[in-house]
């Protein structure tokens, strides 16, 4: 089936440890957060997120190694 309601981040967003799946988000005072993920299927270059996210979490997308949780960032928004 199709859903409309969907979160979809780049796959290439998503990093794994050996908790699980996880994004790098920024948080309201543009510092970094690592959030637990629970994904779904792959849909072309993006992945479905489950569980973790909502629609108005800054996901990181862009410089993910320099991405560090608890810095704080100058966030540049993605097309």
């Amino acid at each position: 089936g199709t859903r409309n309601d969907a979160l979809l981040v780049p796959d290439t967003a998503l990093g794994t440890d050996q908790r699980g799946r996880y994004v790098f988000v920024v948080g309201k005072d543009n510092t970094v957060e690592q959030r637990e993920v629970e994904t779904g299927p792959l849909e072309g270059n993006l992945r479905v997120i489950e569980k973790g996210l909502k629609p108005d979490d800054r996901v990181v997308v862009g410089g993910i190694l320099r991405a560090i949780p608890g810095q704080k960032v100058d966030p540049q928004s993605a097309s």
